[in-house]
């Protein structure tokens, strides 16, 4: 409907913790995420998302310079999916709170982690 695209456009918040969405149902979701220029604060905890849900949630993200809080606590996300998110990461001078704990990144993924945060406070 006309509706959706100006509330995509208003979003804000969006809490999918423990959804059960895993990389489909991401991949699914991202397509949507891209009206979502406002959007600030993004949890996807405990959602079976692995480097491929990862990549979705980058991608669908790649227009948000606002976001402040993102959580993808406790999922399957390995050096892969931290690269990706590390572009997102990047691209948000806002970032506040990011919290990738109790996933699968190796010393790889975390170097990119933190040279997109580094980044940031340039």
């Amino acid at each position: 409907t006309a509706a959706m695209p100006a509330l995509a456009e208003t979003l804000v918040h969006l809490d999918l913790a423990r959804s059960h969405l895993g990389d489909t149902g991401l991949k699914m979701l991202a397509t949507g995420l891209e009206a979502c220029s406002a959007l600030a604060y993004v949890d996807m905890e405990a959602n079976s998302i692995t480097d491929e849900g990862a990549r979705c949630l980058a991608q669908g993200l790649e227009g948000c310079t606002g976001l402040a809080h993102m959580s993808v606590r406790d999922n399957k996300i390995a050096d892969s999916g931290a690269h990706a998110l590390a572009r997102t990461i990047a691209q948000n001078p806002k970032l506040q709170t990011l919290d990738l704990g109790m996933n699968e990144i190796g010393d790889d993924g975390t170097a990119s982690l933190a040279l997109a945060l580094c980044e940031l406070k340039q």
